[in-house]
């Protein structure tokens, strides 16, 4: 008779972010908890082959944070936002996904960046989106066989 062992081990966040995102923003990816400079607009994506970051340091005029530790944000709808994300890679394939299941490109980009003081490992690019409609947003990353996704509450 075979025996089958199955280890769960808990994803690392450097102790500084709650639970990765899941399906449905349950939950949504975790921001970054250190209160400095621009670190707590950073949030830590989900990815099983690498790590994906993205800093919402560029929330439009009259959106907030609807969340300390988690990627929610209010007052979104209708209103296009800048994301830098770091990847391992530059993405072959970066799309968000609505609530409603309408894949979405970027408005523009993936705009690489030359230089930056966001210290986190990975290629660097900046691109914008334009987000429809509250609910559940899948911003998803894709290079080679490393997938990333970051999981947005669009709360209204």
């Amino acid at each position: 008779m075979a025996t089958l062992t199955v280890t769960v081990l808990t994803a690392a966040t450097d102790g500084v972010f709650g639970p990765l995102g899941g399906s449905d923003c349950i939950p949504a990816s975790p921001r970054n908890q250190v209160h400095k400079s621009f670190l707590h607009s950073e949030v830590l994506g989900t990815s099983a082959r690498g790590r994906l970051w993205g800093l919402f340091a560029f929330l439009p005029l009259g959106s907030s944070w609807a969340s300390e530790d988690e990627a929610a944000i209010q007052d979104l709808v209708g209103n296009e936002m800048k994301i830098v994300f770091k990847f391992d890679r530059l993405p072959g394939a970066f799309y968000a996904v609505a609530p409603d299941g309408t894949r979405t490109p970027p408005v523009s980009g993936p705009t690489p960046h030359g230089s930056s003081n966001w210290k986190r490992p990975g290629a660097e690019w900046g691109s914008q989106f334009l987000f429809t409609e509250p609910g559940c947003w899948d911003i998803h990353v894709a290079a080679g066989h490393k997938t990333g996704d970051i999981w947005l509450d669009v709360v209204s």
